[in-house]
C-alpha cells in the first residue's frame, strides 16, 4: 500500500473532536476526502451476442476485461519499480 494513503488513514483513525460526535464527525469527513483522493473505480463493458457463457467463455471474457480495466488503471494505480536487470509492477487493490 502507498506510504502517504496509509498515514493520512492512520491520522484519521487517531481524530478527536470535543465530545463524542465532534470526532465522529471530524473522522467521517476526513474519510470522505481521503477516499476521493486515494480511491479510483473504473468500469468497461462489452456487448454481447448472448447471455449464457461456458466456463472458458467466461473466462477467456474475464481475461479480456481484466485487459480493458488494468489499461485503465494504469495511469492512477501502476508502481513501476525500475531495478537493474528486473522490472516490478506493483497495484493496490480492494478486494470484491
Amino acid at each position: 500500500m502507498n506510504v502517504k494513503a496509509y498515514m493520512e488513514l492512520l491520522t484519521i483513525a487517531r481524530l478527536e473532536g470535543i465530545n463524542r460526535s465532534d470526532g465522529i464527525n471530524a473522522r467521517e469527513e476526513a474519510l470522505k476526502e481521503w477516499i476521493r483522493e486515494w480511491i479510483t473505480e473504473v468500469s468497461v463493458s462489452q456487448d454481447v451476442i448472448k447471455n449464457v457463457f461456458t466456463s472458458e467463455e467466461e473466462d477467456a471474457l474475464k481475461y479480456y476485461m481484466a485487459g480493458k480495466l488494468s489499461e485503465l488503471l494504469m495511469e492512477d494505480c501502476v508502481i513501476l519499480d525500475n531495478e537493474p536487470k528486473k522490472i516490478t509492477t506493483r497495484l493496490a487493490a480492494i478486494k470484491r
